[in-house]
């Protein structure tokens, strides 16, 4: 899977002048990518599992550690129980030549970052990132580059998680790979959009929600809102946290301290909006008429 990562990264990096990077965890971390980034000119950066050799008897990390620190990032981390931390990050880098370890004569020139929590809660396990890449890394800025580039990766399998919780695209049985594709290509639309708007709910939540919702949603977003004073409420704008406010408890979700709405609750929120919409919409196209 790692190596149709790679190769799918090469296809379309000239087709579409965007710079890909193929993004990997543990896992990826083997020989074989290497030379084949290497031999198709394919970016990649993987999270370290094996503490490789650069010579006779040092080890990549030893030396990556005897480094001085040069700076400190923050990012943001997702706990095992859901709940999202600030983790403050001490990088260390330097270039390296890793020995093949089949391939005695042979060496991968790669730079090796590591970035290390410095003070993480207590009872909790610090982060420790050790990551590779063969992408040039020379300064504080770049480093932190590809630290933020590994951050992705979570939000990667949150939309896969879309996918086959929300959509089920895992269960679609259509009969032909012509009609799969084109029902996963709506289903993909439809998750990119979910976990967007969960995302930005959290990074940039005074946005106008009319970013990401047409003005009929809004409106039944104003409507459950304000109810009965819907009317003296009409004229007013509603940020895209109060929109994640209104939707998040429709598909479950139970406020508290620390607690934010996920992925699942806003898919299944966003779901029971459809249906108020449609009701909405059907109210008031129905002909009212005279009792006398």
């Amino acid at each position: 899977m790692v190596k149709e990562s790679a190769s799918a990264a090469r296809a379309v990096k000239e087709a579409s002048g965007v710079d890909w990077v193929s993004v990997g965890d543990r896992e990826a971390d083997i020989c074989e990518l290497f030379e084949l980034a290497s031999h198709e000119e394919v970016s990649f950066l993987v999270r370290s599992f094996h503490n490789r050799r650069v010579c006779e008897d040092t080890k990549v990390w030893e030396v990556v550690d005897r480094e001085a620190p040069v700076g400190r990032m923050r990012v943001f981390v997702k706990e095992k129980d859901k709940r999202e931390r600030v983790a403050e990050l001490e990088i260390r880098f330097r270039e390296v030549r890793i020995r093949h370890p089949k391939k005695e004569k042979e060496e991968v020139r790669l730079w090796a970052i590591r970035a290390k929590e410095v003070s993480p809660p207590k009872g909790e396990e610090g982060l420790d990132w050790k990551l590779l890449t063969n992408r040039e890394v020379r300064d504080f800025e770049q480093a932190c580059e590809k630290v933020q580039w590994y951050t992705v990766r979570f939000r990667i399998e949150v939309f896969h998680k879309i996918l086959k919780r929300g959509r089920r695209s895992e269960d679609r049985r259509l009969g032909s790979l012509d009609r799969l594709e084109r029902c996963l290509t709506i289903d993909m639309i439809t998750a990119w959009r979910l976990m967007y708007l969960t995302m930005l709910g959290r990074e940039t939540p005074e946005v106008a929600s009319d970013l990401l919702f047409s003005e009929q949603e809004v409106e039944v977003l104003k409507l459950i809102k304000y109810r009965g004073e819907y009317a003296a409420n009409k004229g007013r704008s509603l940020s895209l946290r109060e929109a994640i406010l209104i939707i998040a408890p429709l598909g479950g979700f139970v406020k508290g301290k620390g607690r934010e709405p996920g992925v699942e609750v806003m898919w299944r929120g966003i779901r029971r909006l459809a249906d108020i919409l449609i009701g909405v919409s059907l109210t008031t196209s129905i002909p009212q008429f005279d009792s006398g």
